[in-house]
């Protein structure tokens, strides 16, 4: 399930928090892709690129991190 499907079901009954939440994470998601590739995928780094590549994995945890935070609350909402 792709993060956009998990908001949109978890928020379908209230458009707005939909709307803010998929147009805060898709702008914070182009803001990051625009420059970061640029710095950390040198082509001075070629061919091994160590700084892109941990970067990129760092990130991965970092949202994996935030999906299961999301999960978490999303989850605890329900419940009450």
């Amino acid at each position: 399930m792709t993060g956009q499907t998990m908001v949109n079901e978890y928020c379908a009954g209230d458009s707005l928090e939909r709307k803010f939440i998929l147009g805060t994470t898709n702008s914070i998601a182009y803001t990051f892709n625009a420059w970061i590739a640029l710095v950390t995928y040198n082509t001075n780094y070629a061919p091994r690129f160590l700084v892109g590549n941990s970067v990129t994995a760092g990130l991965i945890i970092c949202a994996a991190m935030a999906l299961t935070a999301a999960v978490f609350l999303q989850r605890r909402d329900v419940r009450k």
